[in-house]
C-alpha cells in the first residue's frame, strides 16, 4: 500500500510522487483517467496501484539530465538485496535493462577512471583467477579494460560492471553496496560487503 505526500486529490494527468509507508522508497505517480498510476521502472510505464484512502502528495521534481520520472529511495531502510540492486539499475541507467541490453547511464552520472574503484571492488567483478589459475599481472591489468565505473555527480551513488559477453554488476548508496553476477538476471543481487585488501 502506498500512500501520497499531500492532502487534496491532485488532478488529472498531473505527476506526483507517492511513499511506500513500510520502505520508505518514493516513486512517481501521475492521475491517468481518476484512477493514481504507479511508475514501473521496469518497463518505463505507469500501471495502476493500491493507494491508502488518505491522499498526500507532492508535485513531481524535475529529472536530473534525463527524461525519466525522478525517483526519490530511502535506501538505507531496504534490507532485501534484490530489491536495493534493481532500484539502483533502474534509477541509474538511460533504458530498462541496465548492465544487459543497455549500458548508457543517465546524465547525473560521471564515468571516472577505473583505478579510482576501490581493489576490493575490483576483485569482486572480475574474480582474482579464471579456470587457468591466478591471474598475473597481465590478464588482471586486461580484465580492468572490461570494467566500466560511474559516479553520480551529486549523490553518494555509483555503478560499475564488468563486461566479457557476461555482466557482473555492482551499485552502491552511501554504505550500502550490492553486486549482480549475471546481469540479465533481477534475483542475483547479493549484499556486497568490504573485502581484505591484498595484491591482485
Amino acid at each position: 500500500m502506498w500512500a501520497l505526500l499531500a492532502q487534496r486529490k491532485p488532478a488529472e494527468q498531473q505527476k506526483v510522487l507517492v511513499s511506500h509507508p513500510q520502505n520508505g522508497i518514493v516513486l512517481p505517480a501521475r492521475m491517468i483517467d481518476g484512477e493514481l498510476c504507479l511508475y514501473d521502472t521496469v518497463n518505463d510505464r505507469y500501471v495502476e496501484g493500491g493507494f491508502s484512502e488518505q491522499w498526500s502528495w507532492m508535485p513531481e521534481p524535475a529529472p536530473v539530465g534525463s527524461g525519466k520520472p525522478a525517483v526519490l529511495l530511502n535506501l538505507a531502510s531496504i534490507d532485501d538485496a534484490n530489491v536495493f540492486g534493481e532500484l539502483l539499475r533502474n534509477y541509474g541507467f538511460a533504458e530498462s535493462y541496465g548492465c544487459y541490453s543497455c549500458f548508457d547511464l543517465i546524465d547525473a552520472f560521471e564515468q571516472r577512471p577505473v583505478t579510482e574503484l576501490p581493489l576490493h571492488v575490483q576483485r569482486l567483478l572480475i574474480g582474482t583467477f579464471d579456470e587457468d589459475g591466478w591471474y598475473d599481472e597481465d590478464e588482471w591489468r586486461d580484465e580492468l579494460q572490461r570494467i566500466q565505473y560511474y559516479r553520480h555527480q551529486q549523490e553518494a551513488i555509483e555503478i560499475a560492471w564488468h563486461w566479457d559477453g557476461d555482466g557482473t554488476l555492482y551499485v552502491r548508496a552511501g554504505d550500502k553496496a550490492a553486486l549482480n553476477n549475471d546481469c540479465k538476471k533481477d534475483y542475483r543481487w547479493e549484499w556486497a560487503g568490504p573485502m581484505q585488501e591484498t595484491e591482485a
